[in-house]
């Protein structure tokens, strides 16, 4: 009898090359950074550099990572001590995810998930998720008896949101796990949210203050991508402002063809008016070109 072969992932061609990046939507409408509009002190503590800083040694590296993470993780604490609201919620001290997101927001400035749009969303995300889960379980009776359960749901559905948002943020998915399985953190509700959200900005504050000493943080604050100047902001100005740290900025021809009639490529966007109709070989090709560019 013969066996019967096992389908792999090479057996589904459409599913191996599914992918859904939500940039392509909204980075049209994420307006592409002005720095030389900004005071230079003020974009220096942003993560703006003219030039690349220099690399430093590791013990700079440990000096202001040492000197990040406790002074960061001082300042949740010191708050949530003295909000009054906070305390009359018994409000944990400190969730206890935010031991993770110090490490990452004042040690490992440099990668993708520190970034400020992880770091915020990703932990927003995962708390609203996490807590959405508890709600949910808690119409059950038996509740107390599932919530072994509802926690690895809680961080599996918060690492899909993430992944779909592209807001990867590994001690989020603490978060969200906390949300269901700490009773504490449960008890909170919705309440969790502004703990989180104040929480986050707290230490998003302080590392811009202590990284942008020697080093730079942020990297990006949206995408690494380059983000261009929306359709609308085209068509209110004649010709694109030149930005005098980015001499080689774009700008639109004097001489243009009405918008109806234009196609725009540009990094991980396509731009199709109305009044053109494409096939779906054309439209591919010019999703192709803009992941490219």
């Amino acid at each position: 009898m013969p066996i019967a072969k096992v389908p792999t992932i090479e057996d589904f061609p459409k599913l191996h090359t599914l992918e859904v990046d939500i940039d392509r939507f909204l980075n049209r409408y994420i307006p592409h950074p002005r720095w030389h509009l900004v005071p230079r002190p003020v974009a220096h503590f942003l993560g703006h550099r003219l030039h690349p800083p220099k690399k430093v040694g590791n013990v700079l590296v440990m000096f202001w990572s040492l000197i990040g993470v406790f002074t960061g993780l001082l300042i949740v604490t010191a708050a949530s001590t003295h909000i009054p609201s906070f305390q009359e919620r018994g409000v944990p001290i400190i969730v206890g995810s935010f031991g993770a997101a110090a490490v990452l927001e004042y040690c490992a400035i440099e990668s993708p998930l520190a970034q400020p749009r992880n770091a915020l969303f990703g932990q927003f995300f995962s708390a609203l998720v996490g807590i959405c889960v508890a709600k949910l379980f808690a119409l059950n009776p038996n509740h107390d008896n599932l919530y072994w359960i509802a926690g690895p749901i809680a961080c599996a559905a918060a690492t899909l949101v993430m992944i779909l948002t592209k807001t990867i943020h590994p001690p989020a998915g603490a978060t969200s796990l906390l949300a269901v399985v700490d009773p504490t953190a449960r008890n909170l509700g919705w309440f969790l949210l502004p703990v989180v959200l104040l929480s986050s900005v707290l230490i998003l504050v302080s590392a811009l203050l202590f990284n942008n000493v020697q080093r730079q943080f942020p990297l990006h604050w949206w995408t690494p991508e380059k983000l261009l100047p929306t359709i609308r902001e085209r068509d209110d100005s004649s010709s694109t402002d030149v930005d005098e740290e980015n001499p080689t900025n774009l700008s639109m021809p004097e001489e243009k063809a009405p918008d109806d009639q234009q196609i725009i490529v540009a990094p991980g966007q396509v731009f199709v008016p109305e009044s053109i109709t494409l096939t779906a070989d054309e439209k591919h090709l010019l999703e192709r070109l803009s992941r490219r560019l």
